[in-house]
């Protein structure tokens, strides 16, 4: 899978959320906001659903922008959280769908045993104070996160963190999922798979070995790689044939925060011509499958 050596036609950021995850805006909203800052792709990636999809996909159409849709798939390995985005140029397949619809449903009870062990631990959010920052189907912590922060007013923030993230106390996993296990649902669903933001999850000894499962890109450009980690992840992708893709991981400003969670919009964005990449390299699977 060779990087395009050509002139860009323009930049895309393949990886932003809508409120149909953890995100602030509508899809719409999301791709208008990629037009007024001169973006000419974008993909729209949220947490374990695909509901916003159809919404985006029209406003990219109307406005003239390259889209592609995706999904962001939270997986466990080694006890760290990794995230694997699929993209899916005609769609995933029915299983697909329904695999996630069950990973949404999940994610309500591993809500409701976090915050029963954060009242253990002295935090006393109440369930509603979480579920009505809500819009969409999926509940995350980051729900859980601003749900404490503005119910408190910052007294838990910092214990929180801890609390909440990967071996703390009152942390939860998503899913047993492994991110090869996420690979192999994105491969035979009629996507390609990307590891997302590796430099956050301290995964690069097990890169290659998600690779030969199957990875078709790594995330190389992501606002919070430092230069060094963007240019050994592109060294990588390069030398393995993999695709360079890059995103904000943008999820909206927040009242009370500055640009929540990554990055503005566009942050991380590549040549408009990845997607593409993402594209042929679908088309390429397809054929092998097919044996053509």
């Amino acid at each position: 899978m060779k990087q395009s050596k050509s002139l860009s036609l323009g930049y895309a950021d393949l990886h932003t959320h809508s409120f149909h995850s953890d995100g602030r805006d509508a899809p719409a909203q999301i791709v208008q906001r990629a037009k007024d800052s001169g973006l000419a792709g974008l993909a729209l990636t949220d947490h374990d659903t695909y509901e916003g999809i159809e919404e985006a996909g029209s406003k990219a159409e109307q406005l003239g922008l390259r889209f592609i849709p995706g999904v962001e798939l939270s997986t466990v390995c080694e006890e760290r959280e990794v995230h694997v985005l699929g993209y899916f140029p005609d769609g995933p397949s029915r299983e697909f769908l329904e695999m996630i619809e069950r990973m949404s449903v999940k994610r309500v009870g591993r809500m409701k045993r976090m915050i029963e062990k954060l009242n253990q631990l002295g935090c006393p959010i109440e369930e509603q104070e979480v579920f009505s920052r809500t819009e969409g189907e999926i509940v995350g912590r980051a729900h859980l996160f601003r749900a404490i922060r503005d119910t408190f007013s910052g007294e838990f923030d910092e214990r929180a963190d801890k609390w909440l993230n990967i071996g703390g106390e009152a942390f939860e996993p998503t899913s047993d999922m492994t991110p090869s296990e996420a690979i192999e649902w994105i491969r035979n669903s009629g996507g390609a798979a990307v590891l997302a933001h590796p430099g956050t999850s301290g995964i690069d000894h097990l890169i290659q070995g998600l690779i030969e499962h199957g990875l078709m890109g790594i995330e190389a450009v992501y606002p919070k790689h430092g230069s060094m980690q963007v240019r050994r992840y592109k060294k990588l992708a390069v030398d393995n044939g993999l695709i360079i893709t890059g995103g904000s991981d943008w999820h909206g400003i927040f009242p009370g925060s500055s640009v929540f969670h990554s990055g503005s919009l566009g942050a991380g964005k590549v040549p408009v011509e990845t997607i593409d990449m993402l594209i042929d390299a679908v088309k390429d699977l397809r054929n092998k499958k097919e044996g053509l």
